[in-house]
């Protein structure tokens, strides 16, 4: 089954569509994927995955035409950086 990987930093993006076994979990395929490999700075422990924008566990089954998504920690708070936008419009 078609499965698509995704990690998104400010100054890249790593999208990969891999063909995976029927049972694979989240964390069978982004080992498969390389992405741990190729983002050192990744780690299972501490960054949230999810699939279509919502949090999963490692251990979820993924389906047919899944998009599994690693998440980054925060850089600034979102309120502050609202207020920031609106203070440069001002």
């Amino acid at each position: 089954m078609k499965v698509t990987v995704v990690y998104v930093t400010p100054k890249t993006r790593f999208v990969k569509e891999l063909e995976v076994a029927e049972n694979s979990t989240v964390q069978t395929v982004l080992e498969q994927s390389e992405v741990l490999q190729q983002y050192s700075e990744i780690s299972l422990d501490k960054n949230k995955v999810g699939i279509f924008s919502e949090i999963v566990s490692l251990s979820t089954m993924v389906k047919e035409n899944d998009r599994i998504e690693i998440y980054r920690a925060l850089t600034m708070d979102p309120m502050e950086a609202r207020r920031l936008r609106a203070q440069v419009k001002n």
